[in-house]
């Protein structure tokens, strides 16, 4: 009998041995269906980046800064799923509602720390004259609904 992935990661989670036993998370979530994932992605986003490098440290971790004009920490579970499908790890930056403006407009916030942040997702309203710019960038931001 194959063990469905929830159960697994579960099982792991169960016994404290997620982050001792990342490399395995790979292949468990890379067959998993929607509803799976997004389970493993809440569970794989509670643990976090710093508890698996300290049992792995060679892991490859992406920075992403999420902000935008509505709540965006629900896109933390579903990009950590994603990108523990191809071994990577996420370092979530999250702003606080309708965050946006000042994340972007401050260049001493989060969103433009060098050390933190390699992308950026930005979503604002269709009716917003606010341009969403990627820090240090001249390009828009992933997911950025802004008009150009």
């Amino acid at each position: 009998m194959v063990e469905k992935t929830d159960d697994t990661l579960r099982s792991l989670h169960e016994r404290g041995r997620v982050a001792a036993e990342y490399p395995r998370v790979r292949g468990l979530v890379r067959g998993a269906g929607v509803a799976e994932t997004r389970w493993a992605g809440n569970l794989l986003a509670r643990i976090g980046a710093d508890a698996v490098l300290a049992e792995h440290p060679g892991t490859p971790v992406v920075s992403v800064a999420f902000t935008g004009h509505s709540t965006v920490s629900g896109l933390v579970a579903p990009v950590t799923a994603e990108l523990a499908r191809h071994g990577l790890l996420l370092r979530p930056h999250v702003s606080d509602f309708d965050g946006y403006v000042f994340d972007l407009s401050d260049t001493a916030s989060e969103l433009y720390s060098a050390s933190r942040t390699r992308s950026c997702a930005c979503w604002t309203p269709p009716w917003s004259s606010t341009r969403c710019l990627c820090p240090g960038s001249r390009r828009t931001c992933a997911g950025s609904s802004t008009r150009s």
